[in-house]
């Protein structure tokens, strides 16, 4: 009899003395801890954005405080200005900018994994399942920061009512002149 070389072989025959469930465990406890570590990023995220000053509005969500105290234990300055006030903020947009640059990274891992995922292993619904379950929790931990990076969204706000009370086309008219 000819036996399959072990790349080609199914997850559950290329060890032979180990139950495939414990095979399928191994094979998406990497996405398992992936998710984990983005969501854990993502949570660590918000302090440096809450401690950015914002010029414009000051926002104060329901859970806000508790997910910025969750990333409290990052540094606030790490002494790159003579100005307290600028070296602080410096400091919080540059771990702001290294926690996204980690999450790149952390999803880059997960898409390589996945990607040499053999296609018969069955571990690719419970994959998404679980990816969706992390960029959801991520995107619900954005959606009650209590910070704002751009304030296109006030901007927009502002367009429509103006379009919608006044009939004004705010490409030609501006904002200013409405109450």
């Amino acid at each position: 009899m000819i036996e399959k070389p072990v790349e080609e072989r199914p997850p559950s025959e290329k060890s032979p003395g180990v139950p495939a469930t414990m095979v399928a465990t191994r094979l998406i406890l990497p996405p398992v801890l992936c998710t984990i570590a983005f969501v854990l990023c993502v949570l660590f995220m918000v302090a440096p954005l809450s401690r950015i000053p914002d010029p414009v509005i000051q926002l104060q969500t329901p859970l806000g405080g508790l997910l910025a105290r969750i990333g409290s234990w990052l540094p606030n300055d790490f002494g790159l200005d003579a100005n307290a006030q600028a070296s602080q903020v410096n400091s919080n947009y540059l771990e702001f900018l290294g926690l996204i640059a980690l999450l790149f990274v952390i999803y880059g891992v997960c898409v390589l994994y996945i990607a040499r995922l053999p296609a018969e292993s069955g571990v690719h619904r419970q994959t998404r399942y679980l990816l969706w379950t992390g960029a959801a929790l991520a995107g619900l931990i954005f959606v009650f920061t209590p910070a704002m990076l751009s304030h296109d969204i006030l901007v927009y706000a502002s367009y429509s009512r103006l379009l919608a009370n006044y009939h004004a086309n705010p490409y030609f008219a501006p904002i200013a002149a409405f109450p």
